[in-house]
């Protein structure tokens, strides 16, 4: 780990245009000013409650008071651009690769982040947060627009589905793709009240199982880059052989396979046939027992697991596809500030209050202590004794943005499935994505990429979700709305830096 995590802070950070002006003078706070964040999550209901306490610290620190709105995950994909795009007033958002990070910042939605930046406004993410963290942020015009996240990631898919309605309906154990799918026709037979997957809009966590997963393929860095361009996988891969094994994804017989999955299971009525209008978070149908079966990331779904447990229910997470690589790696997320905003300076203060004091960290990732969250010592939370409020206020929602390693806790009776999958996934299956640090200009292909980024809208996200039709003919309606959004362009600019990636290791 140690060397995986030195390799990974190896790069040195890029110099990025246009900072906020930096000056030797402490910052004058004598101004009050109330700043206004949106967060991506699920609003919950002691949302006010929690922020209300994080506010008092923000008055007493840096003299703001602090208001949020909270954009819900199933409205993300069509509501963000739109409310960056909008001007509304925001000194803080969330942002990240799958969250209009690479589309949006070099629209000039963000201000710019550098070093000095950091060093007068972060003191704090300054001292304690490697700014190699930084040069994995950079979007391709080398400058960074957010304050990253101080986490490294280990990525892997699992599911999980319902033990108790297997059990119930004679199913057999549920442990690849096929017995997936016979569990999932039982429910559709048996149980007209719920969906067997409760999907909307996106099917990106069924496609990383049956897609990337299966066939061992990594998506390259970058949206909308990463839903088109992947290389297959191989053990000890090296950086050159993996830039060498880029791939469309239209080009490969994998992703027909995904695909033709994707359609008998739309028309087996696995999931509504206007899921792609559909807002409604997976989770929350999960959860209200409305879906069978939830994919996601192993902490999520482990906190779903066991609210399910408080009904009740019988849930079971299932690494079914054991033997694919997980990789660790620097996440591209973080807090950015919004060009329009007119608190930068405070909105950086309190960001990096967010990431290294622990009493607005708390609030924000766990809630009230004795109310939503109890002490159990030694880097452990529980939440036994208070389930009503925890219930109110859902651990770590929202918070992806500024997670910090050294204040996690692990939670006193967590889902026993996520943590065995996710520990053995850390000593049997760790590895390093060849091309972590390589992020794709989108400057030199502007124009074609953001044609591109409606061709994901208009087709890729039917054939994910099957709702496409034939799936030949939807794959080649792909192909020709690429091409003519400038694909080979794409390809050609895509080689061209990787080459000059290459040459710079």
């Amino acid at each position: 780990m140690k060397k995986l995590l030195a390799l990974l802070l190896s790069v040195a950070m890029l110099a990025a245009l246009a900072p906020l002006a930096i000056a030797e003078e402490a910052i004058d706070t004598s101004e009050h000013v109330n700043l206004r964040m949106l967060m991506l999550g699920t609003k919950q209901a002691d949302h006010e409650l929690v922020w209300s306490e994080i506010s008092k610290l923000a008055e007493r620190d840096l003299n703001a008071s602090i208001t949020t709105d909270v954009l819900d995950m199933a409205d993300q994909e069509t509501k963000y651009s739109l409310i960056l795009a909008s001007g509304e007033p925001y000194d803080i958002i969330f942002t990240a690769n799958w969250a209009h990070y690479d589309t949006e910042a070099p629209k000039g939605a963000f201000i710019e982040i550098n070093e000095e930046v950091i060093k007068k406004y972060l003191p704090e993410t300054y001292a304690q947060q490697p700014m190699e963290y930084l040069d994995h942020n950079r979007i391709g015009d080398g400058k960074v627009y957010l304050v990253p996240q101080n986490f490294v990631n280990l990525a892997g898919t699992a599911i999980t589905i319902r033990e108790d309605l297997r059990e119930k309906y004679n199913v057999p154990d549920v442990t690849d793709l096929a017995s997936l799918e016979v569990y999932l026709d039982a429910i559709k037979a048996n149980e007209p009240g719920m969906f067997p997957y409760a999907i909307t809009q996106e099917n990106q966590y069924l496609k990383n199982v049956a897609f990337n997963d299966l066939y061992e393929v990594v998506n390259l860095n970058g949206n909308p880059i990463s839903y088109f361009f992947v290389f297959p996988w191989k053990a000890g891969m090296t950086t050159e052989e993996a830039a060498a094994a880029v791939q469309y994804i239209g080009d490969m017989p994998e992703y027909k396979e995904f695909a033709t999955l994707a359609n008998r299971w739309a028309e087996k009525g696995f999931w509504s046939r206007s899921a792609i209008a559909d807002a409604t978070a997976i989770r929350d149908s999960y959860e209200n027992g409305q879906s069978a079966l939830f994919i996601q990331n192993t902490g999520t779904m482990g906190v779903a697991n066991n609210a399910l447990r408080g009904k009740d229910m019988k849930p079971k997470m299932i690494d079914i596809m054991p033997d694919a690589p997980r990789f660790m790696g620097l996440s591209q997320a973080g807090m950015a500030v919004p060009a329009n905003s007119k608190n930068q300076e405070r909105a950086l203060m309190f960001i990096d209050k967010l990431k290294f004091d622990i009493d607005y960290y708390g609030l924000y990732r766990w809630g009230i202590e004795n109310t939503h969250w109890l002490d159990a010592g030694d880097r452990m939370w529980t939440s036994e004794g208070i389930e009503e409020g925890q219930a109110r206020y859902v651990y770590g929602q929202g918070s992806w943005g500024f997670s910090n390693v050294h204040f996690e806790k692990d939670r006193v009776g967590a889902d026993p499935e996520s943590l065995v999958i996710w520990r053995r996934w850390r000593a049997e299956n760790e590895q390093t994505n060849p091309l972590v640090n390589f992020t794709f200009n989108v400057e030199p292909v502007a124009n074609e990429i953001a044609a591109l980024t409606n061709v994901r809208a208009q087709h890729l996200y039917l054939i994910d979700l099957g709702l496409a039709g034939d799936v030949d003919a939807a794959i080649d309606a792909m192909n020709a709305a690429a091409e003519a959004a400038g694909l080979a362009k794409i390809k050609e600019e895509m080689q061209k830096q990787l080459e000059a990636f290459l040459a710079a290791q």
